[in-house]
């Protein structure tokens, strides 16, 4: 087992690759009473073709669902619930995670979680009875204005992309789904080397090694997904929509980054881009300040994300000058660089080491970012030493590479 000391925070983070490929990575926390623990797939909603397999959107978070049907024994959010446990799942783009928070009862959570994730039970019955679960799930995000402004924008963003489908799929997928072609995705994915286990928090790491060892794992067999090449350039400019559910008009504004334009690390590169986000969209940013000062927003937001190779910086306001705060936006694209310099760079970076020390006494926040990290960089970078890798002069290099035109916006206007 490989153990990796992270001095500054006098913590031991642990990692095994077993012999049919599942990675384990084990924190043991100090001071706390309680455990976090995922079991992960690296399948998600964009996984649409596989060998010769054609797939319906939904088809991964309808599999979720699914997973948690048993054929005997105790179900599992009783399980769970007599122990004072919590357990939950979701369904990303990229990934699908089982996820159990505790106590007290960490060698049977572990252990349960393992055998049903490990042995879902498939039949016509319960697949219908579910189907019309999702379809209510679904049907009641419809008019979610959240939803509608970030499924149109990512349609402008990307034209190849599956990341254009909704993750739940719309009612007319979720139709066509049937039992053999779970079964069938189940067994493809849900396979040791293509999976991993993250536990973190209170517990004893040779006791959760020996638990994961001892179990039955399903057959790895051998996969080819198969995905259309994405454009560099965005697929839509702008559109604007109505919508008159909602009181303040709403913008979303995005920056295509093509990430094969950039030979260092990819971890590397989303945080110098991170940091750039800060430094022109941040609280302590010239533009937050303006639009403060002068009551021109309700909110604004903004994160970064990415998807197939390219890095996707967003940013989102609700605001009834909603030309003015784009205007803004577009401006400081096109004159970043008045806004750079060593000092914002140093402070923002100071900033990103204390949130990496202040995440150990949270186990779920360990835990998203240990999954985070993992499911896009195939590595966990829960160090500072990473960050330390991006000076000035790197940072600068990096950005300079960005084409600040490629961007798309689009505007939902409350119609009154």
């Amino acid at each position: 087992m490989e153990c990796r000391e992270l001095e500054l925070l006098d913590l031991n983070f642990y990692h095994e690759k077993l012999d049919n490929g599942l990675n384990i990575f084990l924190l043991p926390l100090k001071g706390i009473n309680n455990y976090c623990i995922n079991y992960c797939t690296c399948y998600g909603s964009d996984i649409l073709q596989f060998n010769n397999t054609k797939l319906n959107p939904g088809t991964a978070h309808f599999l979720e669902h699914k997973v948690f049907e048993q054929e005997e024994g105790e179900k599992v959010f009783e399980f769970y619930e007599k122990h004072g446990s919590y357990a939950n799942a979701y369904t990303n783009h990229d990934s699908t995670c089982y996820v159990v928070e505790g106590n007290n009862y960490f060698k049977e959570d572990l252990s349960f979680l393992i055998d049903y994730v490990n042995k879902p039970y498939f039949t016509d019955e319960n697949i219908n009875k579910e189907k019309g679960i999702i379809k209510e799930e679904i049907n009641s995000n419809i008019d979610n204005p959240f939803m509608i402004m970030n499924r149109e924008i990512t349609k402008c963003i990307f034209k190849n992309s599956n990341r254009i489908y909704d993750i739940a799929g719309e009612v007319s997928d979720i139709e066509k789904i049937d039992r053999n072609t779970l079964k069938e995705v189940y067994d493809t994915f849900y396979i040791p080397n293509n999976m991993f286990i993250s536990i973190v928090g209170c517990f004893d790491k040779d006791e959760a090694i020996n638990i994961i060892k001892t179990k039955k794992y399903n057959e790895n067999m051998e996969f080819n997904i198969i995905k259309k090449e994405e454009t560099e350039e965005v697929n839509k400019k702008n559109k604007t929509i109505y919508n008159s559910n909602i009181e303040i008009d709403r913008l979303s504004v995005a920056l295509k980054i093509n990430l094969n334009n950039y030979k260092e690390d990819k971890y590397i590169v989303y945080k110098s881009i991170e940091i750039l986000s800060d430094i022109l969209f941040g609280e302590c940013s010239i533009l937050r300040e303006d639009i403060n000062d002068n009551n021109l927003v309700n909110s604004l937001g903004y994160y970064e994300y990415i998807s197939d190779n390219y890095l996707i910086l967003q940013i989102e306001s609700k605001t009834k000058n909603i030309d003015t705060i784009l205007n803004k936006i577009i401006y400081t694209f096109n004159n970043y660089k008045n806004y750079i310099d060593e000092d914002s760079f140093n402070r923002i970076k100071k900033v990103y080491k204390s949130n990496i020390i202040s995440l150990s006494n949270n186990c779920e926040q360990i835990s998203n970012y240990i999954i985070d990290t993992y499911i896009t960089y195939k590595n966990v970078y829960y160090n500072l030493e990473e960050l330390d890798k991006i000076d000035y002069k790197l940072f600068k290099k990096i950005i300079n590479k960005i084409d600040f035109d490629n961007y798309c916006y689009i505007k939902m206007l409350s119609n009154k």
